[in-house]
């Protein structure tokens, strides 16, 4: 083989190795690249307590036009990015209902999908996401968006009410229902109960806890 195919050759195999180098440099970076962007990703789902309005986020309706007013208090966790939220129902009369409205952001950069909420309360009987006593009712809902994109924001509700139907009997037999148990000023009676004094019912107080539960989707 003469010095000139020698060059040819050796020229072709220094090109070669160059090429490799060049490749090899290129893979590498995309490599240190796509490290990055998982050491980056954060899962941030809570309560959106900064949002929070008592106003618009709180809605009571009553019952008889001569009743009061229920009322209702709504506290999130502690931290800055609470996982809990505690509500407090007052209802006056069978019928009323306070509906709080709970928001949700996704502040980490996960999507996140919703699982059903943890609800817990003392003397509360829970089923699914209805918790429920003698005389109170809290109804809890799934978020409305679902999953959740990174930088989300969405609500879920929880509705309370006094329940219709009450245990015992009215002065009338057989007669169990607000319309048959209330006096002619719209208001309960305790006499109408069968609880042998004469006045109002009286507030029924029921608070719950509820939390939320997500998962990366």
């Amino acid at each position: 083989m003469n010095s000139k195919n020698k060059s040819i050759i050796l020229g072709v195999l220094l090109a070669i190795v160059f090429i490799m180098a060049i490749a090899y440099a290129t893979f590498a970076t995309t490599l240190n690249i796509t490290g990055s962007a998982n050491t980056n990703a954060s899962w941030d789902v809570h309560f959106n307590k900064a949002a929070y309005n008592q106003t618009t986020d709180i809605t009571a309706t009553k019952t008889f036009s001569g009743g009061s007013l229920p009322t209702g208090t709504l506290v999130y966790g502690e931290s800055s990015a609470p996982l809990t939220a505690t509500v407090t129902a007052n209802l006056n009369q069978p019928g009323d209902q306070v509906v709080f409205t709970l928001r949700i952001i996704n502040a980490g950069s996960i999507r996140a999908t919703a699982a059903s909420p943890t609800i817990t309360g003392t003397d509360f009987s829970i089923s699914g996401n209805t918790a429920t006593n003698d005389r109170i009712r809290f109804i809890v809902s799934n978020p409305q968006v679902n999953p959740l994109n990174a930088g989300g924001t969405t609500t879920m509700t929880v509705t309370a009410q006094y329940i219709d139907s009450i245990s015992g009997s009215c002065s009338v037999p057989g007669n169990t229902t607000k319309d048959d148990c209330e006096n002619e000023d719209g208001v309960w009676t305790e006499s109408a109960l069968g609880q042998g004094t004469t006045g109002n019912v009286g507030t029924q107080t029921g608070t719950i806890t509820v939390g939320l539960e997500y998962t990366q989707s």
